[in-house]
C-alpha cells in the first residue's frame, strides 16, 4: 500500500536565505539521526533509505490530487524527475499516458521500480542525475517535479544547484511545455528561482490547502515561453550602420 506521511519529507518552507533547510523528522529506527543536509547529500543517503524501506512512498501529493493540473494529451512526452518510488506515473500510465520517462540518481530505487513495473513495458526507469541529463533538448511536453527542488534546497551549494537544475529542465522542455513543481516551499522561497528571466517561464501558483492527512503545499505551473530576439531601437541601429561605414 502506498504510504503518505509528511513527517518523512523535507520541510523547506522555513528554509533560510543561506539555503539550509529543516528536513523534518524521520523514523530513527529506520533512518537514524538525519542532519539538515541529508536530503541533498547525493544518492548514498537515498540508496540506504530505499534498501531499508522499499515500499512505495508518495511525496506531498498523489496523482488524484494533481490530475486536474496535468493538462496535456495522452500522447505527450513526459519526464518525471527525482521519481523515487512514487506511484504517480504508474497511475498516469494506467490512464493512458504511455510516453513516460522516470529518472532518479539512486540505482537502488530504479532497479526496484523496473521490477515493480514489468507489466508497464512502455514506461522507462533510468538512473540519471537531474543536474546533467543525457537527454536531447526540446524533448518533453511535461516535466514533473514532486519535491525534487525541495531536496536541492537542502544542498550545500543551494543556489547554484537549483539554477543548474532549472537550466537543464528548460533545455529538455519544449516551447509551450509545462514544468509542474509540487513543493513545500512557499512563493517567497521559490519564485525568485522560477521567475529568473533567462528561464522564460510564465508561472502560475496554486496553493494546495492542508487536509486532515496532508500539510499545506504549493503547486507551480511553469509554461516555457518562446525566446524572442530583441530588436535594437531605431536610433541605435542607425548608429551601428554609421560605424560600419
Amino acid at each position: 500500500q502506498m504510504k503518505e506521511d509528511d513527517n518523512l519529507a523535507p520541510k523547506v518552507a522555513n528554509e533560510e536565505a543561506s539555503g539550509s533547510c529543516n528536513p523534518g523528522k524521520s523514523n530513527p529506527s529506520k533512518h537514524g539521526k538525519e542532519s539538515q543536509k541529508d536530503y541533498g547529500d547525493g544518492p548514498e543517503y537515498w540508496d540506504l533509505r530505499y534498501k531499508e524501506d522499499p515500499e512505495p512512498f508518495e511525496w506531498l501529493r498523489s496523482y488524484s490530487d494533481l490530475k486536474d493540473f496535468i493538462c496535456c494529451d495522452k500522447s505527450a512526452d513526459i519526464l518525471h524527475v527525482g521519481c523515487g518510488n512514487s506511484c504517480l506515473t504508474e497511475e498516469m500510465y494506467d490512464e493512458g499516458y504511455r510516453n513516460i520517462i522516470n529518472i532518479d540518481n539512486s540505482p537502488v530505487v530504479i532497479t526496484q521500480m523496473i521490477e515493480r513495473n514489468m507489466d508497464r513495458p512502455e514506461m522507462l526507469w533510468l538512473e540519471m542525475d537531474a543536474l546533467a541529463m543525457p537527454l536531447p533538448s526540446n524533448a518533453f511536453d511535461l516535466v514533473i517535479d514532486k519535491s525534487l527542488m525541495d531536496t536541492f534546497a537542502c544542498a550545500e551549494e543551494m543556489p547554484l544547484t537549483i539554477i543548474t537544475y532549472l537550466m537543464e529542465v528548460v533545455r529538455v522542455l519544449r516551447t509551450g511545455g509545462l514544468f509542474l513543481v509540487v513543493s513545500y516551499g512557499a512563493p517567497a522561497q521559490r519564485l525568485d528561482f522560477l521567475k529568473m528571466s533567462h528561464l522564460k517561464f510564465e508561472v502560475d501558483v496554486v496553493k494546495l490547502e492542508a487536509t486532515s492527512r496532508q500539510k499545506e503545499h504549493y503547486l507551480y505551473r511553469c509554461t516555457r515561453q518562446p525566446y524572442v530576439k530583441k530588436r535594437l531601437p531605431t536610433e541605435k541601429t542607425s548608429e551601428l550602420k554609421e560605424m560600419k561605414k
